[in-house]
């Protein structure tokens, strides 16, 4: 389980696609992979990865199907591409986010953003089948960010949006 509060941001090093399984090698801030183990879950821009290689204390390599590329923005990832990246929630921690699985159901075009004071308004266009289960006050995870959603157009085109608070790094 994830929280949607993304940890850090990394970088994709290397991608290898060999038999059917793309490989991603990552490369991540000091720090983050310490006691990671293989078999250990790390959200990479919101979907759960299984590290599959620990190549250095930095280096977390991660084998993808071909079904997690298909429903996902994994497939149009690029080598020396950013990426937010969360560790799994250990049992019994606080929870900052929102409860998230990091098994992603769909993708969804951007449809605008704009900024209002030191805030974000985000409209995305959300699939018809998915209608049902997205609501005001609920949460949706986009690339890994636990959002709260503000508005659902279920008349228009099946837009909702969000107004987020701007963070300065």
């Amino acid at each position: 389980m994830f929280t949607g509060i993304i940890q850090s941001v990394a970088t994709i090093d290397k991608i290898t696609d060999l038999n059917g399984i793309r490989t991603f090698e990552i490369d991540f801030e000091q720090g983050f992979c310490t006691d990671v183990e293989i078999g250990a879950s790390i959200a990479v821009d919101g979907v759960c990865l299984t590290v599959t290689e620990i190549q250095t204390d930095t280096r977390l390599s991660f084998d993808v199907m071909l079904q997690s590329l298909n429903i996902t923005t994994l497939s149009s990832f690029e080598q020396g591409q950013m990426i937010n990246v969360e560790r799994a929630a250990k049992d019994g921690a606080e929870i900052g986010g929102h409860p998230l699985s990091g098994h992603v159901d769909f993708r969804t075009p951007l449809v605008s953003v704009e900024q209002q004071e030191d805030n974000y308004r985000i409209k995305f266009q959300l699939p018809k089948e998915w209608k049902p289960y997205v609501f005001p006050k609920g949460y949706i995870a986009i690339n890994g960010a636990s959002l709260t959603v503000s508005e659902v157009d279920k008349q228009e085109a099946g837009l909702m949006s969000g107004l987020f608070q701007k963070h300065v790094v």
